[in-house]
């Protein structure tokens, strides 16, 4: 289920007990006597002066009893911590409802990962990788700009490859949490093997392409593969499945990020022609090459 999906099925949980509570509360502060009997004369005068309006009368006392009664009910509200605010009926901004629950899924989501960074800006070279700076900055300017020209990209999809450690699957989840966080783009990270395993479970299952998981891979504004290469490989299962994959998303125009320790050579051993041809199709992806420091020791 999408996070979109998700937060509509909260929402109408939460609103439906929301207006519970509203009700309930309002029940509870008009049970108390004092409260109530202060209600009553303020309504009685009110309808007083409403009549009085409708007919064209003098209002002048009638308006200093209406104030008069509203003065004396904010007094007892008051004492006992309520306001008038309480006895009304409160309509539930649906807006703010569904936004808050969204927020709160998102917020869920981005702490899965291994940042919760969702600003650029606020990326830190590591000192020690100062030799690489270039090699960063030029890393983290693709995706800034990916993420600002979103979902409008003349390049959707982009491999990111260099060796161990270089703070590839960091990035893209910084990318992740930017379009999670400011774009509501529904974006589906999978490391390699979790790839695997679905391509295993569609194909001993049967499962139709059309399926719920396939679409799971499908249907996400955004797919992220992390570390593709250190995947399992199933005969005739992971190439012509992965080769399904790439190929739909790519004529859909939805974008695809892969990370992978291989280069290009090595995609093209281990995957074939065709698959690589696809990764590094130049006119819709941004091809990034990382060779640094492993981070992890440093």
């Amino acid at each position: 289920m999408s996070i979109r999906e998700r937060a509509e099925q909260i929402f109408q949980e939460r609103k439906n007990l929301e207006a519970y509570k509203n009700e309930l509360s309002r029940r509870e502060i008009k049970e108390d006597k004092s409260i109530a009997d202060a209600f009553g004369k303020y309504k009685s005068a009110t309808f007083e002066l409403s009549l009085a309006k409708a007919r064209n009368e003098e209002t002048k006392d009638l308006e200093k009893k209406v104030a008069d009664a509203k003065k004396q009910l904010d007094k007892i509200l008051k004492e006992k911590g309520y306001t008038f605010a309480d006895l009304e009926y409160k309509d539930i901004s649906e807006d703010d409802l569904l936004n808050e629950i969204y927020n709160e899924l998102i917020d869920q989501e981005i702490a899965k990962g291994i940042t919760t960074i969702s600003d650029f800006s606020k990326v830190k070279l590591n000192k020690a990788l100062k030799e690489y700076e270039n090699e960063y900055l030029n890393l983290y300017g693709n995706l800034a700009k990916f993420f600002e020209e979103y979902p409008n990209n003349e390049k959707p999809n982009i491999i990111i490859s260099g060796s161990v450690g270089s703070g590839k699957t960091y990035a893209v989840t910084v990318l992740k949490n930017a379009l999670l966080k400011h774009k509501r783009a529904e974006v589906k990270f999978l490391v390699a093997q979790e790839l695997s395993d679905i391509f295993w479970d569609i194909h001993i299952n049967h499962i139709n392409r059309d399926d719920l998981p396939f679409l799971t891979l499908l249907e996400p504004d955004v797919l992220i593969i992390d570390d593709l290469g250190t995947e399992p490989m199933y005969n005739n299962i992971t190439i012509p499945y992965l080769y399904y994959l790439i190929t739909t998303r790519h004529n859909q125009n939805k974008p695809t990020i892969i990370t992978t320790n291989l280069s290009a050579e090595g995609i093209k051993e281990i995957y074939g022609e065709r698959i690589l041809t696809r990764l590094l199709f130049p006119e819709k992806t941004i091809s990034i090459k990382l060779d640094t420091k492993d981070q992890r020791f440093l």
